[in-house]
């Protein structure tokens, strides 16, 4: 049974299961022969490149292409969104497709900065002792069992007036600390939902 079949040099060899030419193909003919099928693979997509009048992926592309998910990144969440999204610009430029894993790799470099300047943005604009405030609410007091933040987050009991009361003094504290004074009608409604399951750590990281 043979394992390959192969050209090198205008030779044809066959490498048969358990042959100890194999070992010497690996270490010694491999590395030219993927060099080579790199090679012609090179020269397919500049050949195919051309025919579709297509630009290459140079670094002045990429640029344009990380400054524009740069700003998608504020807009969207989801890194397939984005994806699709890249592919889009590449394909209104007359640019030529990269691979999946770098365009993969620029949406994250993007998401992780966008992420970052949100954040800032949002702990910059909060009022001067609510970081303090917030603080508290993570804090579990001696005589108690769970933290403020805790309490806030309780599911409610069973309808009753005892529940809607508790409903009522959960909505006060909230109140009281001042966080529903933060404007975040700049960001976009997807990562408003998003920031909201960030909470008080979010505002703890970057305050």
């Amino acid at each position: 049974m043979f394992l390959s079949f192969f050209k090198h040099d205008n030779v044809f060899y066959h490498v048969r299961k358990g042959d100890p030419f194999g070992d010497i193909f690996a270490a010694e003919f491999w590395p030219k022969v993927l060099a080579k099928i790199w090679a012609t693979i090179s020269e397919h997509q500049q050949t195919i490149t051309g025919y579709l009048r297509l630009r290459p992926f140079d670094d002045a592309e990429a640029a344009q292409l990380e400054q524009f998910l740069c700003e998608e990144t504020c807009r969207l969440e989801q890194a397939a969104a984005l994806m699709g999204r890249a592919r889009e610009f590449l394909k209104s430029s007359a640019c030529s497709s990269p691979l999946a894993f770098r365009i993969a790799r620029i949406v994250g470099e993007q998401r992780a900065r966008a992420r970052e300047h949100i954040f800032r943005r949002v702990a910059a604009s909060v009022p001067n002792g609510l970081a303090g405030t917030l603080e508290d609410l993570l804090v579990v007091k001696p005589d108690e069992n769970s933290s403020g933040l805790q309490a806030i987050k309780a599911n409610p009991s069973k309808p009753s007036v005892d529940a809607m009361l508790t409903l009522l003094d959960k909505l006060r504290v909230i109140e009281a600390t001042g966080v529903l004074g933060v404007d975040l009608l700049w960001l976009n409604g997807n990562y408003q939902r998003a920031l909201s399951t960030a909470r008080t750590l979010g505002l703890r990281r970057f305050s």
